[in-house]
């Protein structure tokens, strides 16, 4: 369970939350999630692959694509 105080909670809704920065990136990973449902997974992640996204990210946008502008907060709180 991740607790966060109430200054970094603050910090992070002030941040912008869907930054993109490669728009490069962006545009090939909306090409693999617009196909996903006719050419498969497997398909789609070698795309990604042969385009040189970085795994974690394929794997994210694929196993999860109505997800994948989500944003996790960062981990305040203690690790255990």
């Amino acid at each position: 369970m991740t607790i966060m105080n109430a200054r970094a909670k603050k910090e992070f809704l002030l941040k912008p939350q869907h930054a993109r920065t490669n728009h490069k990136m962006r545009d090939l990973v909306d090409q693999a999630v617009t196909a996903l449902p006719e050419v498969g997974i497997r398909k789609s992640a070698q795309f990604l692959a042969s385009m040189r996204v970085p795994l974690e990210v394929a794997v994210r946008t694929l196993v999860y694509p109505k997800r994948r502008r989500a944003v996790k907060p960062p981990s305040y709180g203690r690790q255990r």
